[in-house]
């Protein structure tokens, strides 16, 4: 027995020497002209990730002695290899929202775009609670034809996802709901959002599950340049899987267009496809429903209604002008962001982030994913109607504005990593012109963090998430403390 411990603990002693030389090995292939600046977050990320994977194996006396049977028998690059492909899940900033909502409300309502994680998030953050497909074709008969037989069949509390393919049970969740008196029983996602939800007003709370935003992938363990950042993008299976982000995304287009599209009526589902091409050109520039319109083929009402499609589908967000300064010549357009930047790459046929070196979408993609990580953040605090963007007709503009209780905080946003002086000039005049402006202008860019130049704030952009983190908290109302007063 003693001599089968001690080769098992040498077993370890060999794995954690394989990881350290590996890490080494992996951190010497980086290329020389960038070795200085990514050395320590590749060795970070590299050795973190290993060293996980050795706690894993190390679980135990059956553990070590598996993992000194791979080392004698298996290439260990192969075991290093298959813990970097196998999925691992990545903890969501949302999941503390989810459960503080079941103690408040019968029900949750888990809305985000398709293969978000909103599946995987529900059934880690609630694993006692029973789980039901509604895309699937039986739960989805019987939830239609016998709501009360469903039930029985799948008794609360219970996950019910994709809900939207089954409304008619809305109702009778909410009887259900009022009959039982219970918080905390069911758990609804969806990839569009459904009018009938409306119905649960009171009894349900609403939760947004994006993708995974930068906090949350460094959280994980992933770093990824620039570049890399946006064609992946923030879809978990891309991220955690070996795959090709372009034929992931040419996979996940396909899918959108047949199950969502089609089920909102649409026919001509090619057109819709050209639509969502020629809109993805455009992420982070000013809506412009005519020219889409002329270009597509269709009339402007149809364009509207297909953007509202992609809004119900979580796919865009709408950032709109900010209108309550001075200024009495401002745009009142909106601009449209995708919610996912690997997505965009997808529609446009960006293949690899070379590709994306010296292309003219880098800088409206750059925004894309800022915007967008502003826009995660916002939905966490249920403050996404107070971000804005502000443009006059003379052409000056604030890429990103958040109203912050009575604070006005204007951004701008480069993909590049020089330090300019010129790019106060948007902010100064903004600031000039709104009242309660914040002072310290922040500049969120591609190069290293400086503190103050020009009397601006220069932020990485893999720091940006805790820029959008709301200052002012919201006032909480305990009515123990009221009582008798």
């Amino acid at each position: 027995m003693w001599g089968n411990a001690f080769s098992c603990m040498s077993g370890m002693v060999y794995l954690h020497a394989a990881v350290d030389s590996v890490t080494r090995t992996v951190v010497e292939t980086v290329e020389k002209s960038e070795r200085e600046k990514k050395r320590d977050e590749v060795e970070d990320s590299i050795r973190a990730r290993l060293k996980g994977f050795c706690l894993i194996l190390s679980f135990g006396i059956p553990s070590l002695v598996f993992a000194r049977y791979c080392c004698r028998n298996v290439n260990p690059y192969f075991i290093i290899l298959h813990y970097f492909v196998m999925e691992r899940y990545i903890t969501r900033s949302c999941e503390q929202k989810v459960l503080e909502t079941l103690q408040r409300y019968p029900a949750v309502t888990v809305y985000g775009p398709r293969q978000a994680g909103k599946t995987t998030m529900v059934r880690h953050v609630c694993p006692s609670f029973t789980y039901v497909n509604l895309e699937q074709h039986g739960p989805q008969t019987l939830a239609r034809h016998d709501p009360d037989a469903f039930f029985l069949r799948y008794p609360e509390p219970v996950i019910l996802d994709e809900i939207q393919n089954v409304p008619e049970l809305i109702p009778t969740i909410q009887a259900r709901s009022v009959a039982r008196g219970k918080k905390g029983q069911y758990v609804l996602t969806g990839s569009r959002q459904i009018a009938l939800v409306q119905s649960l007003v009171g009894r349900t709370g609403l939760v947004w599950l994006f993708p995974l935003s930068l906090d949350e992938l460094a959280s994980g363990g992933y770093v990824l340049d620039r570049n890399s950042q946006l064609l992946v993008g923030g879809l978990p299976a891309v991220v955690s899987e070996t795959t090709s982000p372009y034929a992931y995304y040419q996979d996940y287009i396909s899918l959108y267009l047949e199950k969502d599209v089609a089920s909102e009526g649409v026919k001509d589902l090619d057109r819709f496809a050209t639509f969502m091409q020629l809109l993805a050109g455009r992420t982070g520039g000013l809506l412009d429903y005519r020219e889409l319109g002329d270009m597509t083929g269709v009339s402007s009402p149809t364009i509207k209604s297909w953007m509202a499609i992609l809004a119900r589908s979580h796919l865009i967000h709408m950032l709109t002008p900010y209108s309550g300064n001075r200024e009495k010549v401002l745009t009142q357009t909106p601009k449209v962001y995708f919610c996912d930047t690997g997505l965009v790459c997808g529609l446009l046929g960006i293949m690899t982030p070379d590709l994306l070196g010296n292309d003219r979408l880098l800088g409206p993609l750059f925004e894309t994913m800022i915007v967008s990580e502003a826009y995660k953040m916002a939905y966490l605090n249920r403050t996404e109607r107070f971000l804005h963007f502000s443009r006059n007709k003379r052409g000056k503009e604030v890429d990103l504005i958040l109203q912050d209780g009575q604070t006005i905080r204007p951004f701008e946003i480069k993909s590049g990593m020089a330090l300019r002086a010129d790019y106060c000039a948007n902010m100064d005049y903004f600031a000039s012109v709104t009242p309660d402006c914040d002072q310290q202008h922040t500049v969120i860019y591609a190069g290293d963090d400086v503190p103050s130049f020009s009397g601006m704030r220069f932020v990485n952009w893999k720091k940006s998430d805790a820029l959008f983190t709301p200052r002012t908290a919201p006032y909480v109302f305990n009515p123990q403390e009221h009582m008798g007063c």
